[in-house]
């Protein structure tokens, strides 16, 4: 049995300076791990996708960059995000005026899990 959960239900703690993280799974799962996690216009948050594991981000708000083994792309609101398990990676948020900063996902799955099933 899952649980159903809304954003702004979620207690979030701060982790660095402008960057809180609220995690959606608790460890009941087994599959997948997921957190909601805000950043603060002109902050950066830096991460590893674990290993046995790997990331997957999306931006649900907001605008900024990531950077992932010396390569920098956009991350729009709305984007989807994959790093690899091992990969270390900075999420960057913008500094514009009038911006309240960015919210994504980041969900951990094992690099091995698939969802795909043979025929049976």
């Amino acid at each position: 049995m899952g649980r159903i959960v809304t954003f702004a239900e979620l207690l979030a703690s701060n982790v660095a300076a402008g960057i809180s993280s609220a995690p959606i799974t608790k460890g009941e799962t087994r599959e997948m791990a997921a957190e909601l996690i805000r950043i603060a216009p002109g902050e950066r948050w830096t991460a590893t996708a674990p290993r046995g594991s790997d990331c997957y981000l999306f931006m649900l708000n907001g605008a900024g960059s990531i950077c992932a083994a010396g390569r920098r792309h956009r991350l729009p609101a709305q984007a989807f995000a994959a790093v690899e398990e091992g990969v270390e990676f900075t999420v960057e948020m913008r500094v514009a005026q009038g911006a309240s900063g960015a919210s994504f996902l980041e969900f951990h799955i094992p690099a091995a899990f698939s969802t795909v099933y043979g025929e049976g």
